[in-house]
């Protein structure tokens, strides 16, 4: 999972320097036209994906994973605290589930006898 959460982290970087798309998607403003406390918090959401990876290198991946994760609704909830766009989308409940469905991968796989 600190692969993937370190994978992710990095093109969700690219993707908000660039067109910004999935904070759109949120209903965010594009990168470039939040305050910079937005900036600040979205290229630290960014960061948590490596440092998720980073923190499995060296075993404590689960603490990682975690922090992504909080911070990630975290930020979720502040979009649609802020968003004007209601209904459309609930960047909450889909950062939730998302989540969710993480932590219900990592029960699975904590559970599963190890194949060596």
């Amino acid at each position: 999972m600190g692969n993937l959460y370190g994978d992710a982290g990095v093109a969700h970087l690219v993707d908000c320097l660039t067109e910004s798309k999935l904070l759109v998607a949120a209903g965010s403003a594009p990168f470039v036209e939040l305050a910079w406390v937005g900036k600040a918090l979205t290229l630290l959401w960014c960061a948590a994906g490596p440092l998720a990876w980073a923190a499995s290198q060296v075993g404590i991946g689960d603490v990682g994973i975690a922090v992504y994760g909080l911070l990630e609704m975290v930020c979720a909830g502040l979009v649609k605290l802020s968003s004007s766009t209601s209904g459309e989308i609930d960047p909450l409940m889909n950062a939730v589930a998302v989540q969710a469905i993480v932590g219900a991968s990592w029960l699975y796989s904590s559970r599963k006898p190890s194949e060596e």
